[in-house]
């Protein structure tokens, strides 16, 4: 997958699947991607490796505080 978001600069499953050249029908390719990408907990590692990067920025006995209300506001204007 990383080599194939690197070679075709998108993350498009059918242009990952175009740059990896696997000698198979480009449809098997896709197909096989998407497994890999259904059984792959996207959201945790996301979270795991998001959390894993601000405890090596932030020292030891810090207090943070996340305000996650100002992302959408639902009523708010432009």
């Amino acid at each position: 997958m990383i080599y194939g978001i690197s070679a075709s600069k998108d993350v498009k499953i059918s242009k990952i699947a175009g740059q990896l050249y696997e000698g198979i029908k480009l449809d098997n390719t896709i197909e096989r991607l998407c497994l890999y990408l259904e059984s792959f907990d996207v959201k945790n590692k996301t979270k795991e490796n998001y959390y894993r990067h601000l405890r090596t920025m932030i020292p030891e006995y810090s207090i943070g505080i996340f305000d996650n209300s100002d992302i959408t506001k639902i009523y708010g204007k432009v």
